[in-house]
């Protein structure tokens, strides 16, 4: 029996007949003796200057803070915030290299929409602000993702974010907020609910979302992608305030990036749907290509196999297969045909981005890779775009030897800014992930809404990593003690999750292996 104190979560994901354990008791201890703040930023989501509806924050606030505003266009409620970047000032109004770059559209309401109105310093701290928290940018019922990136992050650094959503509601409004960079974090935020706030109010008015550090990419990039909870409701956030640290030491260090692989998915040939990416790019990187082979079709036959290379064009030895038949089109039929570097970075290549593939249907299709280092880890980067005023999002999972999941808004109206309507700017980026023990990653896709689209995709290979071990699989499981009652989510495929709350006690996890009792 072993002790434990109460509040760790029991991570536990579980397949049929042969159960896969996962074991997370998670502390996170700090040096905090170690780390400085070396600069603060503080972000008014919501109204421009509205009456009744909410204000910008302007000047220094009574803490003597000053704030950074991103707001709707107009003065109307609800109204839109388009796509906009905004240079970040810090908390004592210094100007900075920083960047908040809103890069889905998003709407604005507040104050006699259910906006916190009388914020409680004791319950928000230094959010505690009125024309901070009176009012938000919101996802509306039909958008279930939405991006924010900040750019111009200083590399050796760590970002503490504190997030604040709020309306008063009385039915249930979350959403997970899901911080990428160099590594990942998520969290669930819940703002609106029947008597979810201090005091019985219906809304959130005392808890503020705090991350773990967060280190920027390569590229000095940290995204924020806010993900409903359930689809067809409405989420939000009101403000938000991001601590620079320093005295930390940046992860990963020890991987070693060793090559690149582009793949174009699309046309073959097709003047009005698309191209392969062919010969060299205009940034020296040559490209796999995902298409039917034939200028007049559009389908991509299930089985297909293609020899990966690298962006140099030598021959990797993985291979990429196509799991079920799938289509294309493009260019005539809202591919990203003006892609820009500012935008995608090495993925803004036009034969790359005026194409896809697509699902328009419930199916769940795949693509595996094959032959992999099973020593090297893999990170992907996705694109997928459709130029269309239907709402269309596209959920992705890869698996390996642990699985990742990720979405991404595709199209929806303004969605890549004012008058056009698909996804120009957010790449979606995984974790790092190991191929599972026989060297293969699977990536499945489905819609959550309307269509699926993948566009692009570039996977960077890494080596200098430690593979983690193999998890355990068992045959039986059973978990007793103190435990509440254990809660199951299937992630698909018979996998599980289970949480299970545990008191401050004893509890024993025993199971199975290959005939073997193991406590």
């Amino acid at each position: 029996m072993q002790q434990i104190n109460a509040g760790y979560t029991l991570f536990i994901l579980m397949k049929a007949r042969r159960t896969l354990l996962m074991l997370a008791l998670l502390a996170s201890v700090l040096s905090a003796g170690a780390q400085v703040v070396e600069r603060t930023f503080y972000v008014d989501f919501g109204q421009n200057n509205v009456a009744n509806q909410g204000y910008k924050t302007v000047g220094a606030d009574k803490n003597g803070h000053y704030w950074n505003n991103i707001f709707g266009k107009g003065t109307a409620a609800p109204d839109k915030a388009y796509p906009q970047t905004i240079s970040l000032v810090t908390s004592s109004n210094t100007t900075t290299d920083c960047s908040l770059q809103l890069s889905s559209r998003f709407s604005t309401n507040g104050y006699t929409n259910g906006g916190l109105q009388n914020p409680s310093a004791s319950l928000l701290g230094d959010l505690a602000i009125e024309s901070a928290t009176q009012d938000y940018i919101f996802l509306e019922g039909g958008q279930d993702y939405g991006v924010i990136h900040f750019k111009g992050l200083d590399l050796s650094k760590g970002y503490r974010f504190y997030m604040f959503g709020s309306r008063t509601a009385t039915d249930t409004r979350a959403a997970l907020f899901d911080l990428t960079g160099e590594n990942c974090w998520r969290e669930e935020m819940a703002m609106s609910g029947s008597g979810i706030g201090n005091g019985g109010y219906n809304g959130n008015n005392n808890n503020v979302l705090t991350s773990d550090l967060i280190f920027p990419d390569k590229s000095g990039n940290i995204d924020l992608t806010i993900i409903k909870k359930t689809s067809g409701i409405m989420v939000y956030l009101n403000c938000m305030k991001i601590e620079e640290v320093s005295g930390v030491e940046r992860p990963n260090q020890e991987l070693v990036l060793t090559q690149k692989m582009y793949f174009d998915f699309g046309e073959t040939s097709n003047g009005t749907r698309g191209h392969q990416t062919t010969g060299t790019d205009a940034n020296g990187n040559k490209w796999n290509n995902v298409s039917s082979g034939s200028s007049s079709s559009n389908a991509v036959a299930a089985n297909k196999t293609i020899s990966v290379k690298n962006s140099e064009g030598s021959s990797t030895g993985a291979r990429f297969i196509v799991g079920e038949k799938t289509y294309t089109n493009g260019i005539d039929a809202g591919g990203n045909n003006n892609p820009t570097e500012e935008d995608l970075g090495d993925l803004a290549i036009k034969t790359a981005t005026e194409d896809y593939v697509f699902i328009d249907n419930g199916d769940v299709r795949s693509f595996k890779l094959t032959k992999l280092n099973v020593d090297h880890c893999y990170r992907f980067f996705i694109y997928g775009s459709r130029n269309h005023t239907d709402n269309r999002a596209t959920l992705y999972n890869i698996k390996g030897q642990q699985t990742w999941t990720g979405g991404q808004t595709t199209s929806g109206s303004n969605i890549g800014g004012e008058d056009y309507n698909g996804n120009l700017r957010n790449i979606l980026q995984s974790d790092y992930i190991y191929p599972d023990k026989s060297g293969n990653i699977v990536i499945t896709y489905q819609r959550v809404f309307g269509m699926a689209h993948i566009s692009a995709m570039r996977i960077e290979e890494f080596e200098g990593g430690t593979r983690p071990e193999e998890p355990l699989e068992f045959s039986s499981l059973l978990l007793s003690g103190n435990a509440e009652d254990v809660t199951f989510k299937s992630l698909g495929s018979n996998l599980y999750e289970a949480f299970a709350r545990l008191e401050a006690g004893s509890f024993n996890l025993s199971g199975t292996v290959d005939g073997e009792t193991i406590n």
